[in-house]
């Protein structure tokens, strides 16, 4: 998937969520995911990643803030899949970890969203690792 298809991808899926009450479609989110995965040399199964997703009772699928319709997760995975894949640097680079602390400060207050690059990336790696669990 180039880079022009995954930008439209991620504002289709910002879009499903201002359009309407349903929550945004999760295999967006999931695949997403598999790409942030993929750059940052995480293990991932597919299948198993949509199954945490779908799992309402995981914190991770909380609400970012109060009445918003977009989960912790699927704003990580958002917000990490625009660093890691726009080029050298990726997520340590400095605009990244600048970039991440003023969207951080947009959101209202309380909210969920990791406070630094480095805590939404080991969200990411502990969701693969419950995806990838034996039963």
């Amino acid at each position: 998937m180039s880079q022009s298809q995954r930008t439209i991808a991620a504002f289709e899926a910002i879009e499903s969520t201002e359009s309407t009450d349903c929550p945004p479609p999760q295999a967006d989110y999931a695949q997403k995911i598999c790409e942030v995965a993929e750059k940052l040399g995480y293990a991932h199964e597919y299948i198993r990643v949509m199954e945490v997703l779908m799992d309402a009772s995981d914190p991770r699928n909380q609400p970012i803030y109060p009445g918003a319709r977009i989960t912790i997760i699927q704003a990580v995975t958002l917000q990490l899949h625009l660093f890691v894949t726009s080029g050298p640097g990726g997520s340590s680079s400095v605009p990244s970890r600048m970039m991440w602390r003023a969207v951080h400060s947009l959101l209202p207050t309380p909210n969920k969203m990791p406070n630094r690059i480095a805590v939404a990336e080991k969200m990411i790696k502990d969701l693969l690792s419950d995806s990838v669990k034996s039963d």
